[in-house]
């Protein structure tokens, strides 16, 4: 459910460009979207040396901010749910863009997600504890749990 890849940090081959080149309308982060075809139909390798020159300020926007519990208690329920929501969609697409080229356990797991949001209350919950759909930190997955 993270994936902790940042865009700027990422480095393709030619076969995962050649497998997941073409992403799929209605997927919104690209961020997302390679890291997953790696996992799936190759792998991905940590380079233990910086690459990149990066910076932080003040300002930014990235969504490794520090999560406080003031900063979820500020965000309305429903914001978390239409990200939980757009998370969970996002699995249904790369589900239905590689389906038929994943293996039997591949094809559980990403089928079973991508019921998710379909399902009713107590399942999606059930699905999220089944599947370990869990972020880094408590809060962050209580949150997932709250919102699914």
């Amino acid at each position: 459910m993270e994936l902790p890849i940042f865009g700027h940090a990422v480095m393709i081959n030619r076969r995962l460009k050649d497998i997941g080149g073409r992403i799929p309308d209605g997927f919104v982060s690209w961020d997302w979207w390679f890291p997953l075809v790696a996992v799936v139909f190759g792998h991905i390798r940590f380079v233990d040396e910086p690459l990149v020159l990066w910076r932080r300020h003040g300002k930014t926007v990235s969504h490794s901010q520090k999560h406080k519990l003031s900063n979820y208690l500020s965000k309305s329920l429903a914001d978390h749910h239409r990200r939980i929501s757009i998370s969970f969609q996002q699995c249904e697409i790369f589900y239905q863009e590689f389906g038929t080229r994943m293996n039997p356990k591949q094809v559980a797991f990403f089928s079973s997600v991508s019921r998710i949001r379909r399902s009713n209350w107590a399942m999606r919950r059930f699905l999220v504890l089944r599947h370990r759909l869990f972020k880094t930190g408590i809060l962050k997955t209580a949150g997932v749990f709250i919102s699914a």
